[in-house]
C-alpha cells in the first residue's frame, strides 16, 4: 500500500508540475504574443504618422504655390452673420465712424418707379442673394470668361479678400464706404484707422488685417444680435452672400471678397448707379428664378 499510495503521489506531483510548466509556457507565449502585437501596432501607427507628415508637408508646399488654397486654409475666423437689416445695417456703421447723413435703406425692386423712392445720391447698392448651384456654376463660367479674355480695372478700387466665414456683409459695408471717401468723411474711429492701415496693402493683406481688428470684430459681434431674427450659429453655414455694387472712375464694378478680383460690369454714372447696378442684380435673379431670397439696400444720403 506505501508503495502504491508513494508512486500515485509521484503521478499527481509531476501532473502538478507539468501542468505548473504548461502554464508558463502558455503565459510566456501569451504575453511574447501580446508583445508582438504592440511592436506591430506602433510599426503600423508610425508608417501611418509618416505618411501624414509626408502629406501635410505636400500641402504645405501646395499652399506656398497656390494663392487660392493659402486663402482658403486661413479663412478660420468665423463671425455671426450680419442681418439684412437696414437698422442693423446702420447702427454697425455709426459704430464704426461713418457719419449718421449717410444711411441704408431698403430697395424693393428693379422696376423704375420703385428705384425712382430711393433717396439721392447713391453711393453703392448691396445684394443679398443664396447661394445655389446656379448661382456657382455662374461663378465658374465668369471665371472661365475672366481668363480668357482678361478686363481692366481701376486703380483706385478699393477691393479686399474674405477670408473670414460670415463676414460677408461687413466686407460689403467696408467696400461700400471705401469706394466714397470723396464723399464720406468718416469720423475717427475704427474704420477710419483699418482703411488708412490697408489703402497701399494687398486686397490679401487688407483681409488678414481685418482679421486682425479685434475693435471691428467686437462691433460686428455686438451688432449681429441686433437683428429681428435669432442670429443663426456661427458654425453653421449660412447659404446667403452679400457683395457690394459701386461707381468708381466711369464704371460699375462688383465687389465680391470671395473672388479673385473686382467684376467690372461696364459704363455708369453716380446718377446712373442705381439703375445700372440693380439690373445686375436683376440678372442674379434671372439666373434662379425660382428662388425668392434675394434682398437689396443701398447707401444713400439720409433722409432729412
Amino acid at each position: 500500500c506505501s508503495a502504491t499510495g508513494f508512486g500515485l503521489w509521484c503521478t499527481l506531483g509531476f501532473c502538478r508540475l507539468s501542468f505548473v510548466f504548461t502554464l508558463f509556457y502558455v503565459k510566456v507565449k501569451f504575453e511574447l504574443f501580446l508583445i508582438l502585437l504592440s511592436f506591430i501596432s506602433h510599426f503600423l501607427i508610425s508608417i501611418h504618422f509618416l505618411i501624414d507628415l509626408c502629406v501635410s508637408r505636400r500641402f504645405c508646399l501646395l499652399l506656398h504655390q497656390t494663392p487660392s488654397l493659402q486663402t482658403f486654409h486661413k479663412t478660420m475666423a468665423t463671425w455671426v452673420p450680419l442681418e439684412s437689416n437696414p437698422e442693423v445695417m446702420n447702427q454697425f456703421l455709426a459704430a464704426l465712424g461713418v457719419p449718421k447723413k449717410w444711411q441704408i435703406v431698403d430697395v424693393y425692386g428693379t422696376e423704375p418707379d420703385l428705384l425712382a423712392i430711393v433717396p439721392q445720391p447713391i453711393l453703392a447698392l448691396i445684394m443679398l442673394f443664396p447661394c445655389t448651384d446656379k448661382y456657382e456654376e455662374h461663378v465658374k463660367q465668369q471665371e472661365k470668361e475672366l481668363a480668357e479674355k482678361g478686363q481692366e480695372v481701376s486703380k483706385d478700387i478699393y477691393f479686399m479678400k474674405q477670408l473670414i466665414h460670415n463676414a460677408c456683409g461687413t466686407i460689403a459695408l467696408i467696400h461700400s464706404v471705401a469706394n466714397n471717401l470723396d464723399k464720406i468723411e468718416l469720423e475717427d474711429g475704427f474704420l477710419k484707422k483699418y482703411l488708412d492701415e490697408s489703402k497701399d496693402l494687398t486686397p490679401e493683406r487688407r483681409g488678414h488685417l481685418l482679421e486682425d481688428s479685434q475693435s471691428i470684430s467686437e462691433v460686428h459681434k455686438v451688432i449681429a444680435q441686433e437683428g429681428q431674427t435669432a442670429p443663426p450659429d456661427d458654425r453653421e453655414p449660412v447659404p446667403y452672400h452679400f457683395v457690394a455694387l459701386v461707381h468708381t472712375d466711369g464704371a460699375l464694378y462688383e465687389l465680391d471678397g470671395r473672388k479673385a478680383s473686382p467684376i467690372k460690369h461696364g459704363a455708369t454714372t453716380p446718377e446712373s448707379l442705381l439703375s445700372d447696378a440693380s439690373q445686375v442684380a436683376k440678372k442674379y435673379m434671372e439666373r434662379d428664378p425660382d428662388n425668392v431670397y434675394f434682398t437689396l439696400v443701398a447707401l444713400t444720403a439720409a433722409v432729412e
